[in-house]
């Protein structure tokens, strides 16, 4: 992959919007992109396709319980679509909003990367590379 690619991800990795509640910055985001970067490390036959349910919801339930972050799984999964590299499949039909755990785990298909950055992160350097990134930036 170019080194283009590479910047072009870094810079929208470290431009991931964080929210702001009780004067604290929830880190769900940042730590959602660790979870799909662990689970494409482990599972790289997913095609860039990750279920609303499986793999991707009990690495981001880890993570949270190590960096403390009780947000829940739908709010980095819904809300990563706009930091321009997490884009979201939803099922014919249905209105684009994020109500509840509930209402998108019926209502999507499917998250996926760019395809750019999933092919990026199929080299472990890469994926090693913007883990340090993550955790570096965002204290974490």
């Amino acid at each position: 992959m170019s080194e283009l690619a590479n910047n072009y991800y870094r810079n929208l990795v470290l431009s991931i919007k964080c929210r702001k509640a009780r004067n604290l910055i929830i880190m769900a985001k940042p730590i959602f992109v660790l979870a799909i970067i662990e689970t494409i490390a482990n599972n790289q036959d997913n095609n860039n396709m990750f279920q609303y349910e499986g793999e991707l919801k009990q690495r981001y339930s880890s993570y949270c319980k190590i960096y403390k972050c009780t947000a829940p799984y739908y709010y980095p999964f819904y809300h990563l679509e706009h930091d321009g590299f997490w884009h979201l499949c939803w099922r014919e039909g249905v209105v684009m909003d994020c109500k509840s755990n509930k209402y998108l785990s019926e209502n999507i298909r499917f998250g996926y990367l760019d395809m750019s950055f999933w092919q990026l992160l199929q080299k472990e350097d890469n994926r090693d590379y913007f883990k340090s990134l993550i955790i570096n930036n965002f204290s974490l």
